[in-house]
């Protein structure tokens, strides 16, 4: 009888038979088809937060630094609707009146011209 286990369930076995079996790492690895670096973090992992730890943790980064802030961005379209014959110059100096120059800069909507 063939019996299919959860993520979880195998990195759980991944690292028990690292802890118990005294089976290198490499070996360990192999045996399930990752790579040892994996098997090391699922080491550190479990060491420091047990068996929750192994559960499939999200890449997703916190934050988006160049990502327009959602008020501004509200604006901005608002603007674009209001008055659509305006251009993005005229866009961003209305913007740049209305939040200020370093509101505008440090979200990148705004470059200082060259000289």
């Amino acid at each position: 009888m063939l019996v299919e286990l959860s993520m979880v369930e195998q990195r759980y076995q991944a690292v028990r038979e690292v802890l118990d079996s005294g089976a290198t790492i490499t070996e360990v690895a192999k045996h399930y088809g990752v790579d040892r670096r994996t098997l090391h973090r699922w080491l550190t992992r479990y060491a420091t937060g047990g068996l929750e730890a192994l559960v499939t943790q999200s890449n997703r980064p916190d934050t988006c630094p160049h990502q327009m802030d959602p008020v501004i961005e509200a604006r901005l379209v608002e603007r674009r609707r209001t008055h659509p014959t305006w251009g993005p110059r005229t866009l961003a100096t209305k913007l740049r009146q209305e939040f200020g120059e370093r509101a505008l800069a440090r979200r990148d909507l705004s470059r200082p011209r060259a000289p």
